[in-house]
């Protein structure tokens, strides 16, 4: 038992958390995670690479004191954390962020990038082309999968030759079920995309990101910041920390998405933002979850 003295009483003193980040071994190749992991070890929390893949029975422990710690890297390395890893770990993805039904009816429908909706799997394959365009209106079709665990890629599709196509290939190759829900909506022209990185109900960075487009710190864009602010302000989505995903269209900010912190590329966020966010997030599971 630890114990202090004050005012020559002797109170009892809870034993002080140690935190750790496990991330996935090719991720730290990245210079916006390396920078990140070497901002937390500044910050006094134990990080480890570890390789999941290299074999089915490898597991994971550390090897110095750590009361709590959690994963970060792609979807199926946090998916698969409670197979490997030893060590007392939570994977910072909340139920809510599950699936995108169960947060989009949170965010205002003029807010929203998408407002349309969601079929089955085996409706959107059986359903004449018509009838799905006519739920969409004027353009092409947007699919995107219901649930956050990537059982398939969003795709946009003009044709119904197209929609056959997709049907096939997410059939042999995808982890979608008959009755996994996709949401429909027509496609929209979307200018830049930013990740804001969501923690405490306030931005705390922000990064431009894109296919095949350098990320760029956007911090000080402060039309940006006011938007996704005004929208966290009125999430409760049980994370204390997650990614806001926000796309410029027609001149208006949208949303996009939500996403996790474990699994969230940080592009060209702050590496010290998202540091203490880790923190902070660590903080706050341990004090809800662990601080008996």
């Amino acid at each position: 038992m630890n114990l202090t003295i004050h005012h020559g009483v002797y109170v009892n003193m809870k034993p002080v958390p140690s935190f750790g980040v496990i991330i996935q071994k090719d991720h730290v190749a990245g210079a916006e995670i390396y920078r990140v992991a070497e901002r937390l070890r500044k910050k006094g929390i134990a990080v480890a690479e570890f390789d999941y893949r290299l074999s089915s029975s490898l597991t994971f422990d550390w090897d110095e004191p750590v009361t709590l710690s959690a994963p970060m890297g792609s979807i199926q390395f946090v998916r698969d954390s409670g197979k490997w890893c030893r060590a007392e770990s939570y994977d910072m993805f909340t139920p809510v962020l599950h699936r995108y039904s169960r947060y989009q009816h949170l965010i205002p429908n003029e807010k929203k990038l998408n407002n349309g909706v969601a079929l089955t799997f085996s409706e959107i394959a059986s359903r004449r082309w018509e009838e799905l365009c006519a739920y969409a209106g004027e353009g092409a079709l947007f699919l995107r999968p219901d649930q956050a665990m990537k059982v398939c890629e969003a795709v946009c599709l003009s044709s119904d030759h197209e929609r056959q196509q997709w049907v096939s290939f997410c059939r042999k190759h995808s982890g979608l079920s008959e009755e996994s829900f996709i949401w429909l909506s027509r496609k929209q022209c979307i200018g830049t995309e930013w990740r804001c990185l969501v923690s405490g109900g306030r931005v705390v960075s922000s990064s431009t990101y894109g296919f095949e487009k350098e990320p760029i710190n956007d911090d000080n864009n402060r039309e940006l910041v006011h938007f996704a602010n005004a929208i966290a302000k009125d999430l409760d989505v049980g994370d204390p920390a997650y990614m806001l995903d926000v796309a410029m269209v027609g001149g208006e900010f949208k949303v996009v998405e939500l996403n996790c912190l474990s699994t969230s590329g940080v592009y060209a966020l702050s590496p010290d933002a998202v540091a203490d966010a880790w923190i902070s997030a660590l903080n706050h599971v341990y004090l809800e979850f662990y601080a008996f």
